[in-house]
C-alpha cells in the first residue's frame, strides 16, 4: 500500500478518537436552581445603616422543588421569601435586609440558600452582598506595633468621618504596658510603651491577643474603638 495512502487513513482514525473522547466526557448537569445575580455589591453605606437588596431566583429544572432554609453567614442579615415551593420555570424573589452596625471597611455576608429538587438530593447555592462601610469616625493608623526591647510613644489620630461632629471622650489600654493619654483640645491619642511592664509570660501571647487601645467617641453606631497592639 502507498505511503501517501496513510494519511488519509490516520487523519479519519483521529477525527473517529477525537468525536468519541467527546461523547465519552461527563456530562455538567445544568444547576436546578440558579440566581440571576448571585452577587450584589450595595457600594458604600454608612456605619448603622439597613440596605435591603434583592436576589431573583429560578428554577430551571423540569420538576418543582422546595427552598428548605435560607442561611447566613453574618447575624446582622434578615431574610425574605415570598414563597418556598418553585413550579419549573417559575421565579421567586428573594429580599434580604443588611445592617451594617458597628462594621467599617469593605464588608461582605453571604446567603445559603438549601433547597430540594422534587426528583434529587437536597442541594444548594449562594448569594453575596458586599459594600463597603464608610465609619463615623476614622482612625490612622489602624494598629499600633513596638520593639519589645525599646520605650517608645506613638499617636493614632482621629477625625469625623461619615459624622461631622464626632469626638474623643477617653481612651485607654487593656494591656498594662502600654498607656493612653488624649491630646488636650485634640483628637490624637498617644499610646506609650514600658518595657519594664512586659513579662515574660507576655511572649507567649498570639497574635491578636496582646491588647488594644479602646477609644471612646461620640459615634452612636460606634462608641468603642478598638486598635490593636502588637510588640515584635
Amino acid at each position: 500500500m502507498p505511503r501517501w495512502f496513510l494519511i488519509p487513513v490516520a487523519l479519519v482514525c483521529i477525527a473517529g478518537s477525537a468525536v468519541c473522547a467527546y461523547l465519552a466526557r461527563p456530562s455538567v448537569s445544568p444547576p436546578t436552581l440558579e440566581a440571576v445575580r448571585p452577587l450584589c455589591d450595595v457600594g458604600e453605606v454608612g456605619q448603622g445603616e439597613t440596605k435591603s437588596v434583592e436576589f431573583e431566583l429560578v428554577n430551571h429544572s423540569s420538576q418543582p422543588l422546595e427552598i428548605k432554609d435560607v442561611s447566613t453567614t453574618c447575624s446582622c442579615t434578615n431574610v425574605n421569601l415570598a414563597k418556598r415551593v418553585l413550579a419549573p420555570s417559575k421565579r421567586v424573589t428573594l429580599t434580604a435586609d443588611w445592617r451594617t452596625g458597628a462594621s467599617r471597611g469593605k464588608r461582605a455576608t453571604d446567603l445559603v440558600v438549601l433547597f430540594t429538587p422534587a426528583d434529587g438530593p437536597p442541594d444548594r447555592i449562594t448569594l453575596s452582598v458586599q459594600g463597603t462601610v464608610a465609619p463615623d469616625v476614622q482612625y490612622s493608623p489602624d494598629r499600633l506595633d513596638f520593639d519589645q526591647e525599646a520605650a517608645a510613644t506613638k499617636t493614632v489620630t482621629f477625625s469625623p468621618g461619615r459624622l461631622a461632629t464626632a469626638a474623643v471622650k477617653k481612651a485607654r489600654c487593656t494591656h498594662r504596658a502600654f498607656t493612653a493619654t488624649l491630646a488636650e483640645g485634640s483628637n490624637d491619642v498617644a499610646v506609650s510603651f514600658d518595657p519594664a511592664k512586659w513579662e515574660v509570660s507576655d511572649d507567649s501571647l498570639p497574635p491578636g491577643s496582646i491588647g488594644f487601645l479602646e477609644v471612646e467617641t461620640t459615634s452612636p453606631h460606634e462608641p468603642i474603638c478598638r486598635i490593636p497592639l502588637g510588640v515584635r
